[in-house]
């Protein structure tokens, strides 16, 4: 087995890595080779296996660390003698504690704040005698409200537009005389309505809602004489 590295060159080739291994060793890619299997690996007498960690009679564990005599522990500090613990904190005589706050005799509680004598409460705010009040704002006289606004004399309102003399109205639209009305074509005589489509005798119609007696067509369009009609396909005569 040629070993991982040591490739044969050609006749008169420098070779590429030309490693050459100890005697006596394996080759790298001959592996399988060796006597035994590779894993486990098997300790030298009075080693540590690999994995399987036996303390020594003498030393401490890996966890849970045992403190040496006399030493403070790591997970429950012993404070000095007159020094204030770590957790929880123990406060002063007389002192607020820090989770539980007792109010004083003459202090105020943080949820409901009474005022004190001839005190402004809160909400509602007073306003001082002749101030203006924060809300609702009060106008100037002769000034227009917010959200009511009142034109002045002569000026034009926002809405509705009036057109100028002789100008086009916006809406609606009135059609010049003669003028083909938007909604309502006429088909012209002898043209082929758009709708409704007439089915084949026999054949079961899509979409062709057949009026009662007298009553008025759905979509017939009627377009002025003469006029084209604004979606009639004619076929082809082959078609």
């Amino acid at each position: 087995v040629q070993p991982v590295g040591a490739m044969t060159p050609a006749p008169g080739a420098q070779p590429m890595h030309p490693l050459t291994p100890t005697p006596g060793a394996y080759p790298v890619g001959a592996l399988p080779q060796l006597q035994g299997p590779i894993p486990p690996l098997t300790p030298a007498p009075g080693a540590q296996p690999i994995g399987a960690l036996t303390p020594d009679p003498v030393a401490q564990l890996v966890h849970p660390l045992t403190p040496a005599p006399s030493a403070q522990p790591v997970l429950a500090l012993t404070p000095a003698p007159g020094a204030k613990p770590v957790s929880p904190l123990t406060t002063a005589p007389g002192a607020q504690p820090m989770g539980a706050l007792t109010p004083a005799r003459v202090a105020q509680p943080v949820g409901v704040m009474t005022p004190a004598a001839g005190a402004q409460p809160v909400r509602p705010q007073t306003t001082a005698p002749g101030a203006q009040p924060v809300r609702p704002l009060a106008k100037a006289p002769g000034a227009q409200p917010v959200g009511a606004m009142t034109l002045a004399l002569g000026a034009q309102p926002v809405r509705p537009l009036t057109p100028a003399p002789g100008a086009q109205p916006v809406r609606p639209l009135t059609p010049a005389p003669g003028a083909q009305p938007v909604g309502a074509l006429t088909p012209a005589p002898g043209a082929e309505p758009v709708r409704p489509l007439t089915p084949v005798p026999g054949v079961q119609p899509v979409l062709a809602l057949t009026p009662g007696p007298g009553a008025k067509p759905v979509r017939a369009l009627t377009t002025a004489p003469g006029a084209q009609q604004a979606e009639a396909l004619t076929p082809a005569p082959v078609a």
